[in-house]
């Protein structure tokens, strides 16, 4: 599954993100860092704002205790894994975490990456949020959101239904797919993410869920190119947050945000499209 625009969730429904002339509630992307803090102490690696969200806008599914504006960083920088772990202590101050920097990333070993001319900055862009058509009992819209709301939400029948397609989906010649559980069919599905739920625990080593895989919740998924179609960057003028020079095309990244349920502490990754 392509996103074609960012996508927001929670709640039971799904946000897309629109680039506009201006935005009543105060969406935007890119533009300066808002919060001190915004900076990977280990390696000294600079956070670039992706999106500032307004969390009162009815049409956003998120919301964080106490706080207002939810913004969604990354870094892209090689040194730090391209791995962020941040919580929110006040709409002008993030805490970053230290992270384990031998994962790997998606975007290889390039060691020109990020260029010397990557901007500080993205170009500021006021965004307003707009519903998405997304039924949690429907069973094929369940089907594509998976990573995101699980299967819960369907009848048992429909769920058994679900769980039967997972099955017909995968590949009979790939080993052990006829043993595999129904837990395991869910866990290795991928939808809307395209490698699948991260199997994240919470940057937050205060927090119960720092040694609990999976335990965090995706809350955003930034395609390659936000604003437009998911297009091979040499084959239209698109703008991509990646630039030119990584070592996979820019239509086959994007980044991940996890969200935990207990401290909201949030954990940002890329995937790749294989």
């Amino acid at each position: 599954m392509h996103l074609r625009r960012t996508e927001l969730y929670g709640r039971w429904f799904v946000a897309e993100l629109f680039e506009a002339e201006e935005s009543r509630y105060g969406h935007s992307f890119g533009g300066p860092v808002q919060h001190h803090g915004a900076l990977l102490e280990r390696t000294r690696s600079p956070l670039h704002l992706l999106y500032l969200i307004n969390t009162q806008d009815p049409e956003i599914p998120i919301t964080i205790p106490g706080i207002r504006y939810l913004p969604l960083y990354y870094c892209f920088d090689l040194r730090s894994r391209m791995r962020v772990g941040y919580r929110i202590d006040s709409e002008s101050r993030i805490e970053t975490f230290r992270l384990d920097l031998h994962q790997e990333n998606s975007v290889g070993e390039n060691p020109e990456y990020p260029y010397d001319r990557f901007p500080d900055q993205f170009e500021f862009r006021a965004v307003v949020a707009e519903r998405s058509p997304f039924d949690p009992l429907n069973r094929e819209h369940v089907r594509e959101y998976i990573d995101v709301f699980g299967i819960e939400s369907l009848s048992p029948q429909d769920q058994r239904a679900l769980i039967r397609d997972l099955r017909n989906e995968r590949d009979p010649s790939v080993g052990g797919i006829s043993r595999a559980t129904d837990e395991e069919l869910q866990l290795t599905a991928s939808g809307p993410s395209c490698q699948g739920h991260p199997a994240s625990v919470c940057p937050n080593p205060e927090c119960s869920n720092h040694t609990v895989p999976r335990s965090m919740q995706i809350i955003a998924i930034v395609p390659a190119y936000p604003f437009g179609d998911c297009v091979e960057h040499d084959t239209l003028d698109v703008f991509s947050p990646w630039g030119e020079r990584c070592d996979l095309p820019c239509s086959d990244i994007e980044i991940v945000f996890e969200m935990c349920p207990v401290c909201s502490a949030i954990m940002a990754t890329n995937q790749a499209i294989t």
